[in-house]
This record gives C-alpha cells, structure tokens and sequence, in this order.
C-alpha cells in the first residue's frame, strides 16, 4: 500500500521558472512529486506539433488528482497555460490551488506547506473491527494519490508507541487525520490514548462515526460526520468525495467559492447518511417538517409512493419502514 509523496501538476509560465523552481523544490522537501515541464521537443509552430503537445498536457493533466495553478501575468497572458486552467476545471478535479507568484518568497513557501497539509493522511482506527474499513478507504485515498501513513508497512518491531507518537505528530505538522470511530474503536483503551495524541498535536481532524458507535469523549463539540451503517465501496468513494470537499473548504484562494464547497459537503454527506441500504427503490427526498428545532427530512420510494420520515435513528428505521417492492424483507 506504502508509496512516497503524490504526483502534482505545476501549471506555470516558463517566464516564472525561477519562482516555479522554488515551489517545485518546496514540495520535494515535504517529500511530493512536483511535476514543471516544457517540452522543448515538440515544435508548436506547426499545426502537428501544436496538436501533440495539447494531447500530452491534457493525457498528463487526465492522470493527475492535485493541481497548483502559477498564477501570473504571464501565466495570464500564456495560451497554453489558460489551456491546462481551462482543461482542470473542466474536467472537475477536486484538488486544485493556485499560489499568487507576486507574493514573497516566504509566503509562496508558507502556501506550498499549506497545501502539503492537505495531502498527508493519518488513519486511526481499531484493528478489531475496523480494519476492512481503513484498507478500503486507504487504498481508495492512494489511487486519488493522498499520501497515506500505513500502519501495517511503517512500525518496526518494538517501537509501536514511539513510532505511532512520531506519525501522529508528523501528520499534524505536514497533513491531517482522519478517525474512523467503529463500536471497539470508542471502547479501545489504545485508539482513545491514540485519539488523544492526536487531539493534543492539534492535528486537523475529520472525524467518521460508523453504524451505533459512541461519540468518544474527546470528540464532542467538534464537528463529526455520522455515517449510520457498514461502508461499502460505493460509499468510501462518497467518503473519499467528503473528504475532498471538506479539506477543499479550507483552502480560500482566488478560484475557489466557498458557498459551493459547503453545499458539496452537504449533499455528499445527504448521500452517506440518506440513502436506501436496504431496498431495490431509493428512497428520495421530497420535502422537509420545517421545524427548526425538530428538524426532519420526508423521502418517498418512487416505486410506489410510501413515505418515510427521516432524522437522525439507526438505519434499521429503513428495513422497518421500506417500501412495497421489498416487504418480504422487511
């Protein structure tokens, strides 16, 4: 599963090189794989080369999850970068920034280590019962190109506290955490000392609570993400999604708009808590009680008009209420 750094697109202007080289080299130090190129072997004078360039910049930009935008009057004045810009969002990659090239050197490098916290992945979780759930969720981070702390391939033997206290402290200064909190997670004396390493390395968190597991103490009055059943490989794609959006949330920069990220979070999230585990028919939502102090969602099964009223109960609620197509089932 182990593999170093992620591979990230520089879009930039040869005219800015001296300052894409110091980008470049700050993301080598955070051990990434800043990707800064001109292909001086292709002439675009000519309609065929112009042609092969634009089919190599978009095959590379179509292989790559995370983008960084050189942002300059040059930049702005390249017709080839305005078409990598035009290409990324585009194509909807989730994993874009830009850094203003006017700044000073400091604040490039203070944005490049910015970024590079968005990239770094500590995964705690409990080995009883969740390890299925950290092995899908990690390998779907991986192909997505995070750079993900692997338990299983970076201990040693005999240095496990140390080394875990080493990670931990590591991720809060160069990435993030994610806690996926299962049932023998919030009764794990090891993964609540672990959570608490994490929480006092202020490490930015993104907390997952599965099917009927208990909020550990440490983790009330922050925000939590309930996740009320047993992931599939549907849903850690939608989990990888709301990771994405929340880290996105983070980041305020000149092509990012932050009513569109928290609506993202919101619907994917809609998505992981909402949807039908159990039935053939998805239920759809169609409206809502209105009552800002009880809050509940109503979603109706299109196959045959049954209605359910949904807050935040056990998913059982679902089987028990399901629609006609499934009563034998229910």
């Amino acid at each position: 599963m182990r593999r170093g750094g992620c591979w990230i697109f520089l879009s930039h202007s040869s005219r800015d090189i001296e300052k894409v080289r110091i980008i470049r080299n700050e993301f080598e130090k955070y051990s990434h794989n800043p990707l800064a190129f001109h292909l001086r072997c292709l002439n675009s004078d000519t309609p065929e080369g112009e042609l092969e360039l634009d089919t190599l910049i978009k095959r590379e930009i179509d292989s790559r999850e995370w983008f960084v935008f050189c942002e300059s009057p040059a930049a702005a004045g390249s017709k080839y970068v305005q078409m990598e810009k035009r290409y990324i969002i585009q194509k909807g990659k989730p994993n874009v920034w830009s850094i203003d090239m006017s700044l000073s050197i400091d604040e490039i490098r203070a944005k490049v280590k910015e970024i590079c916290t968005l990239i770094k992945v500590y995964i705690s979780y409990a080995v009883s019962d969740g390890r299925d759930i950290y092995s899908l969720l990690a390998n779907a981070l991986i192909k997505k190109d995070f750079d993900v702390w692997d338990s299983e391939c970076d201990l040693e033997p005999g240095r496990l506290e140390g080394q875990v206290l080493d990670a931990v402290k590591q991720t809060a200064e160069n990435g993030f955490s994610v806690i996926l909190v299962t049932e023998e997670y919030a009764r794990s004396e090891w993964c609540l000392r672990e959570l608490e390493w994490i929480i006092s390395s202020k490490a930015r968190i993104i907390p997952l609570i599965f099917s009927g597991a208990h909020i550990p103490d440490a983790l009330k009055g922050r925000e939590c993400f309930r996740i009320p059943h047993t992931p599939t490989e549907k849903d850690i794609d939608l989990i990888v999604e709301l990771i994405e959006a929340i880290l996105e949330s983070k980041i305020i920069g000149p092509i990012h708009y932050q009513a569109d990220k928290y609506n993202k979070i919101k619907e994917i999230y809609e998505k992981l808590n909402y949807s039908n585990r159990y039935h053939s028919q998805e239920a759809i939502c169609v409206g809502n009680t209105g009552a800002s102090d009880d809050y509940l969602e109503i979603y109706e099964f299109p196959c045959c008009q049954k209605r359910i009223v949904v807050g935040d109960g056990p998913v059982s609620r679902f089987r028990a209420d399901g629609c006609c197509c499934d009563s034998d089932q229910a």
